[in-house]
């Protein structure tokens, strides 16, 4: 149990303190005063260049960034509260399965250690502090003194545009893929013969190689993912597999990890040359065995590992994306229609 050290200079509030949230904003009030936010405050407040250039880059994706941060920050917080309360936390259930998502609990950890490493004597959690000079007031996480000396600390979730590629391997996707044959799946005994699945002998393979991969999606333990995590997901893998259920070149998850830089290791082996340069944007494999070996290769040489990415990453935004590809059609009509004429 974590013991906490009161400070009455610190927590002192007076009698008709109170918080106020509305739809749009929040306000503290304290000695008949109320004051905004400063997290309200600063929505108003010029972001500069960069964050003008982040909207720029991805577009609509950014509700969808925003909302992952804050529910993820909202996670990391009840971890921390937990901890910090006594609470035994675990990453798995009683049955064996992950109860957290894995990026949640990699920043849960980081807390922990910074918590473990330097021993801080804990004042008070969420306290909520007022600056009298700039009429505004928020609410700090953590008081805490830490040799000798007092800190406010915030406890933020981790996100990063350019966040460092610490996932060696993934795939988003179904484990087994198709049957090979109708009806399969309706008979008891046969549903689970690896035979029969396009893609399940292979992954056999891919798990037995890369124990550590990250899956999600069917027949994964992992379980499905939220289609507003797999950015994030992406961002952060190395080298990610792509493999069809028939011999067609395309599916989303070609574009998707060019889209975000990664390293795609792919089947279809003698189609891709139709989409991507091979060996400069993307890698293809003609085997598990083959699959295996290339996976082993660029996760032992993460630059050539990154040169792919980018490449596959340049290619998508300059051909691929969907007002490239209306505006390569549109001109190619053009050329089309002017020729008839």
């Amino acid at each position: 149990m974590i013991i906490k050290h009161s400070y009455n200079r610190i927590l002192e509030i007076s009698d008709d303190y109170k918080m106020v949230t509305m739809p749009d904003s929040r306000y503290y009030r304290r000695n008949g005063e109320y004051y905004p936010s400063i997290t309200y405050v600063l929505q108003y407040y010029p972001k500069g260049k960069h964050f003008e250039n982040w909207l720029k880059q991805v577009g609509y994706a950014s509700e969808y960034i925003v909302k992952k941060a804050s529910e993820d920050g909202t996670q990391v917080h009840e971890l921390v509260e937990k901890y910090l309360n006594g609470e035994e936390l675990s990453f798995l259930n009683k049955h064996g399965d992950p109860q957290y998502n894995p990026e949640i609990w990699q920043m849960f950890l980081r807390f922990t250690e910074f918590w473990e490493t330097y021993n801080p004597k804990l004042i008070e959690t969420e306290v909520h502090l007022f600056s009298d000079e700039l009429k505004v007031a928020g609410t700090c996480d953590l008081i805490c003194e830490i040799d000798g000396k007092l800190w406010l600390l915030d406890v933020e979730e981790e996100f990063s545009q350019t966040a460092p590629r610490d996932i060696p391997l993934s795939f988003v996707g179904s484990k087994y893929g198709v049957s090979r044959f109708r009806y399969v799946q309706q008979i008891p005994f046969l549903k689970h013969l690896p035979g029969l699945y396009r893609k399940k002998t292979f992954f056999q393979k891919i798990e037995k190689a890369f124990p550590f991969i990250i899956g999600y999606g069917g027949g994964w333990r992992m379980s499905r993912i939220k289609d507003y995590d797999i950015p994030e997901l992406y961002r952060r893998t190395q080298v990610g597999i792509n493999v069809h259920n028939d011999t067609g070149v395309h599916n989303f998850r070609l574009f998707d990890l060019a889209a975000y830089g990664v390293c795609q290791i792919c089947d279809n082996k003698q189609h891709l040359h139709h989409i991507f340069v091979p060996g400069k944007e993307i890698v293809g494999f003609g085997s598990a065995d083959e699959a295996i070996e290339l996976i082993r290769f660029y996760m032992a040489h993460p630059e050539k590992a990154q040169a792919i990415g980018e490449a596959a990453k340049n290619r998508y935004f300059n051909t691929y994306t969907t007002k490239k590809i209306w505006e390569n059609f549109f001109s190619h009509l053009y050329i089309a229609l002017n020729q008839k004429n």
